[in-house]
């Protein structure tokens, strides 16, 4: 899931994964919350120093 979620950003669509306006990503990020999400994330290299702002 998170692979996908991060497409737009690893392709270059986008730079960060709030400015790609098709992504689900914004409805996990409500339904999850920022920490859970930054839990996940920390599994992943890629995602590391992806910034989760409390106002996503």
């Amino acid at each position: 899931m998170l692979y996908l979620l991060y497409n737009p950003v690893k392709h270059g669509y986008v730079t960060d994964l709030k400015q790609y306006a098709y992504s689900s990503f914004h409805k996990l990020f409500d339904h999850l919350g920022k920490e859970a999400l930054a839990r996940q994330f920390h599994y992943y290299a890629e995602f590391r120093s992806l910034d989760l702002p409390d106002d996503f």
